[in-house]
């Protein structure tokens, strides 16, 4: 409803905005901070996956200047915060860190 977003999980992934486990592989709706990892889909093509949104699968499924981060399990993507969903690729600044806001 309104601007929550469904974060979908395979297991006990943290839900951003929320605390505690839930219940295993429950999906839950949120309201989505902008640097944290959330799924959108696999195979969204060229220039869909915005900063630390995935299954991004080469660098050019990132918008803009941003690569693809390719990880094992819940690997920590540089510049992001969250869990994730197990096995995801996120896209992300090369170099970890986001640019500065004016």
């Amino acid at each position: 409803e309104g601007s929550l977003v469904c974060y979908q999980r395979n297991d006990i992934e943290s839900v951003p905005g929320c605390s505690g486990d839930g219940i295993s592989a429950v999906d839950y709706c949120c309201n989505r901070p902008p640097i944290y990892l959330f799924y959108t889909g696999n195979n969204k093509g060229t220039d869909y996956y915005g900063l630390c949104e995935g299954d991004c699968d080469i660098d050019t499924d990132c918008k803009g200047d941003l690569v693809c981060y390719q990880r094992r399990g819940f690997t920590e993507v540089p510049g992001c915060d969250g869990t994730g969903k197990r096995g995801t690729d996120y896209c992300h600044h090369p170099g970890g860190t986001a640019p500065p806001t004016i």
